[in-house]
C-alpha cells in the first residue's frame, strides 16, 4: 500500500464523497483506490451502487464479499479460498 491508498483506508468507513472531502482529493481518485482495495479488504456496503465502502470485519465477511464480486475473475483466488478453507478456516471455526 502507497501513502495514498494508506491515507484513504485510514479515512474509512464512509463514502467516496466523504472520504475525498475529508483528505481534499477527487473523488475520482479515491473511487479509483477503494475499488482497487475491493480486491482485497474493503468491500462496499451495496455492491451495485458501489458507493460507500468499509472493511471487512471479519474473514468470513472478507470471504464472502470478494468471492460474491463481479470484479474478482481470477480463478486462481478462488482455488486459494477454497484451499483456505479445506485446510484451515473449518478446523479452526468449529473450534470456537
Amino acid at each position: 500500500m502507497d501513502e495514498e491508498s494508506a491515507r484513504v483506508a485510514a479515512e474509512l468507513l464512509g463514502s467516496v464523497e466523504e472520504v475525498a472531502k475529508r483528505l481534499g482529493m477527487d473523488e475520482k481518485r479515491v473511487r479509483k483506490i477503494l475499488e482497487d482495495f475491493s480486491e482485497r479488504v474493503v468491500i462496499p456496503k451495496d455492491f451495485k451502487k458501489r458507493d460507500y465502502f468499509k472493511f471487512a470485519r471479519d474473514i468470513i465477511q472478507l470471504h464472502d464479499a470478494t468471492l460474491a464480486s463481479q470484479h474478482i475473475k481470477d480463478s486462481e483466488y478462488a482455488r486459494l479460498w477454497k484451499e483456505f478453507e479445506e485446510k484451515e478456516a473449518h478446523a479452526k471455526m468449529g473450534k470456537i
